[in-house]
């Protein structure tokens, strides 16, 4: 079985897309290095046991995700546009902790310049403006101002819990 790890730097021979980068907040990305194997692996269950041991892991996702979800919702940043572009933010129901930001992206408001969409004012509001033009009264923050900050608070406790559940629920349906 391929192990799950958790690690600063992908292995000699690790593809790609089997290695999810999550930032740490000093400045690092820990690494999860055999996940797409572990999911897989739930595929290979029988199709009734595949159902629910990814209902089990979407759920753990899940209630990874809503914390952070709220993280990011209660950040402040210093642009005009934060507090509009941060309610927009939504856990997915998905294996992987997820949360998207704008949740949905749609034209900011009706007669918007040019129908400026909401990922566009989100990445302006979080990062400072990406060109000449300021929008956001900001100067630029390659580290984020609200987003980033939110995630590195709930880093440490959100993958230990992910990583937990995940062992959890493989020992549960003998994947381990």
């Amino acid at each position: 079985m391929t192990g799950l790890g958790f690690d600063s730097t992908p292995r000699a021979g690790d593809s790609l897309d089997n290695v999810v980068a999550l930032p740490t907040g000093d400045g690092r990305n820990v690494q999860i290095v055999g996940l797409s194997d572990v999911l897989r692996m739930f595929n290979g269950l029988e199709k009734d046991l595949r159902r629910e041991a990814n209902g089990e892991l979407r759920q753990a996702a899940r209630k990874i995700a809503d914390r952070l979800q709220v993280k990011i919702q209660g950040a402040s940043g210093p642009a005009p546009q934060t507090a509009a572009v941060r309610r927009t933010a939504r856990a997915r129901n998905d294996r992987i902790v997820k949360v998207a930001l704008p949740g949905t992206n749609i034209p900011f408001a009706r007669g918007s310049v040019g129908g400026t969409r909401r990922g566009a004012v989100a990445f302006g509001a979080n990062y400072g403006p990406a060109g000449s033009v300021n929008y956001y009264q900001v100067p630029r923050n390659t580290g984020g101002y609200f987003v980033e900050p939110a995630v590195d608070q709930s880093m440490a406790t959100a993958s230990d819990d992910y990583q937990n559940a995940l062992v959890s629920i493989m020992r549960k349906w003998g994947l381990i």
